[in-house]
């Protein structure tokens, strides 16, 4: 994962940081520190308006240079990433910083990654059930609001079907869909509990929803979940971290 300095800063005893950027990663590193890392000593929280931690993690692999990272997806430019200390920082210095980002022009607008109902992507899967050609994803048989094609792995740890589009795209909202296929049957009740996750370099997740209340026919057949936050993200994956899963759709706005 790359990284891109924002600000380096010395922080007084409470300080906040509102980034011009839009970014779905943040860290906060310590730097030029003759002393013992300050940061462990420290509170870091990112709020919308009231102070409210929003998935704040330590990375104990590094001592230094990453201390404190924040993962969260959506739009970051309305949130203030702060810091709260009981330590003077007049010889010390922080450096905040960010990946999949994009910095905001003057006026307040992004420069945003294309739609991604804009651009096709590459399907896969971690298995087919039974290796089953027709149980297997494509990108035709995934966008084209049919019951009866889609994709179906088999039951074991950490299977998923996969959408990457080949670069950062920005979603919206994310479609699936149940019906009967071929050689496998009802399709609700291996796609319901499943997460849908996205990610900017196949190896770190995060899980966008927990997809429900799709049906095999009816209404509920093709149900589209919008996003509270747009998320500009490569890769985008239908998981379950053991059993199956299937479904007839993976469309995105």
């Amino acid at each position: 994962m790359a990284w891109t300095a924002l600000i380096t800063l010395a922080p007084s005893k409470q300080w906040t940081f509102t980034p011009n950027s839009n970014a779905i990663f943040f860290r906060i590193k310590q730097i030029d520190s003759p002393y013992a890392p300050v940061l462990w000593m420290c509170q870091a929280e990112l709020s919308d308006g009231g102070y409210q931690i929003f998935d704040v993690k330590r990375l104990p692999e590094e001592y230094l240079d990453q201390v404190l990272r924040f993962d969260s997806p959506g739009v970051f430019t309305s949130r203030v990433l702060g810091i709260r200390t009981d330590v003077d920082s007049s010889r010390w210095q922080v450096q905040i910083e960010a990946s999949d980002y994009q910095v905001s022009s003057s006026n307040g607008s992004t420069t945003n990654a294309p739609a991604a109902n804009a651009v096709s992507y590459t399907a896969s899967q971690s298995s087919a059930y039974n290796n089953t050609s027709n149980l297997t994803a494509s990108y035709n048989n995934l966008t084209d609001t049919n019951g009866t094609t889609g994709g179906a792995t088999n039951a074991a740890i950490n299977q998923f079907i996969k959408a990457d589009f080949g670069q950062p795209v920005l979603v919206k909202a994310v479609s699936v869909g149940g019906g009967n296929l071929s050689g496998w049957g009802s399709v609700a009740n291996y796609l319901n509990s499943r997460e849908v996750q996205y990610s900017t370099d196949n190896i770190n997740w995060v899980t966008a929803f927990v997809i429900t209340g799709v049906a095999d026919s009816g209404a509920t057949q093709f149900p589209k979940f919008v996003l509270p936050n747009s998320i500009t993200a490569r890769y985008w994956q239908i998981k379950n971290s053991n059993g199956y899963v299937a479904t007839t759709e993976f469309r995105f706005e």
